[in-house]
């Protein structure tokens, strides 16, 4: 699976909070909205990441995308942003 690489900034999105942090310390999950939805946004700090790091995070996107559970948070999308170097 390869992730999608497309011009998306968080700046398309209204950040409501800071959630906490994930992936050690290489990311940060905000609270977002897009239009009437709210969305956790997980963003990858890709300065901190190597190629382990990238493949281990494609492969969490490919499982975690196939899980439907109540519990469980739907991947809506991902992409890699060039700008701010995240995905």
């Amino acid at each position: 699976m390869k992730l999608v690489k497309r011009e998306i900034m968080l700046e398309d999105l209204e950040i409501v909070s800071r959630l906490g942090s994930c992936c050690g310390s290489m990311g940060t999950v905000l609270l977002a909205r897009k239009g009437n939805k709210l969305l956790a946004v997980k963003k990858i700090d890709l300065d901190r990441a190597n190629a382990k790091h990238f493949i281990a995070l494609q492969r969490e996107i490919l499982l975690v995308r196939q899980l439907l559970h109540p519990n469980i948070l739907s991947i809506q999308d991902s992409f890699v942003n060039s700008q701010c170097k995240s995905v």
